[in-house]
């Protein structure tokens, strides 16, 4: 079987998972009965939905992440089957994993969604400037520079984060 490119970057994030302590067990998602390419349960619990990201965008440095209305109806269903869910995003180029509580994520979509502009898609974004800790937001519509719900992340929160 061919490895793809996703499988290397959700291998990461279920790596450093598998290290960490309480973990005791990872099975695919099934919400609708097939499985998910995003999400996974862990420890029987915790949701999990990973995306992934090569580069930042320049001039701003910026990771995207693109949430679907389909990703987001799937985050919806795990959220409603687990005690806790997180949007673990790889950011590539730095080589880290900046994970969010769903609750958070979901707060910045809605965030969005009543400024306006809805296209059915809606971009996560997320800076990693050295030195500094994750900064995940997104954009208000049609404005350049201005943000929405911005707040950090602390870049040694993955995988601990997860089971506290």
């Amino acid at each position: 079987m061919k490895i793809r490119d996703e499988d290397l970057y959700h291998g990461a994030v279920l790596a450093q998972i598998a290290d960490a302590h309480p973990f005791t067990a990872i099975n695919a998602y099934k919400g609708t009965g097939e499985v998910s390419r995003s999400a996974y349960v862990i420890n029987n619990d915790i949701g999990l939905y990973v995306k992934y990201a090569s580069v930042p965008n320049h001039p701003y440095s910026e990771y995207v992440f693109n949430y679907s209305e389909e990703n987001l109806e799937e985050l919806e269903s795990l959220d409603l089957q687990m005690g806790s869910v997180f949007a673990c995003h790889v950011c590539l180029e730095v080589r880290e994993i900046c994970a969010v509580p769903y609750i958070r994520l979901r707060k910045l979509i809605s965030a969005r969604k009543k400024a306006g502009g809805s296209i059915g898609q809606y971009n996560v974004l997320i800076t990693a400037k050295e030195g500094e800790q994750f900064r995940v937001y997104v954009n208000a519509p049609g404005t350049k520079e201005k943000v929405l719900g911005k707040f950090p992340v602390p870049r040694n929160a993955f995988p601990s984060l997860l089971f506290k």
